[in-house]
């Protein structure tokens, strides 16, 4: 075999790995982004949801301890998110496909922050009546909710 033809072969092979290494890099994060997507869709429902009743909402003050930096009260934050709810929205049961949210931006922003085994989240929804909510985790907890 001709030199030329062993390094035109030789060249084919190393852009069919970059491209192969490309391709497997996408993937995974394709993969990441839809599990970090998931389980903030899943927060994000469930939150709306227990936003709806004063029992529910009583319940997810005293289970997310971190609401009081932003709520020094339950009885603060009832007060509040009883002025929230005419503005809550539904949030579906299935989150939209992930390039739809992508290129939709204005929907839904999702910010995770991982560092030392520690999580952070924030959330950014933003629902058909207009309201937008806004949350962060932290290890899972909920540490602030604002709904404008």
């Amino acid at each position: 075999m001709p030199v030329w033809v062993q390094i035109l072969l030789g060249g084919v092979v190393v852009v069919l790995l970059v491209l192969g290494a490309i391709a497997g890099g996408g993937y995974l994060v394709y993969q990441k982004g839809t599990v970090v997507m998931d389980r903030a869709w899943k927060d994000l429902r469930t939150t709306a949801e227990r936003l709806r009743t004063v029992e529910s909402t009583r319940a997810l003050y005293r289970g997310n301890p971190g609401l009081a930096e932003v709520y020094p009260t339950e009885g603060e934050f009832l007060k509040v998110v009883e002025a929230w709810r005419p503005k809550l929205g539904d949030v579906p049961a299935q989150r939209p496909p992930l390039l739809s949210l992508l290129k939709d931006s204005r929907t839904i922003q999702i910010h995770r922050n991982s560092s030392d085994g520690h999580e952070t989240v924030r959330m950014k929804f933003k629902f058909a009546s207009g309201g937008v909510l806004e949350m962060e985790t932290d290890q899972d907890k909920l540490t602030s909710l604002l709904l404008k």
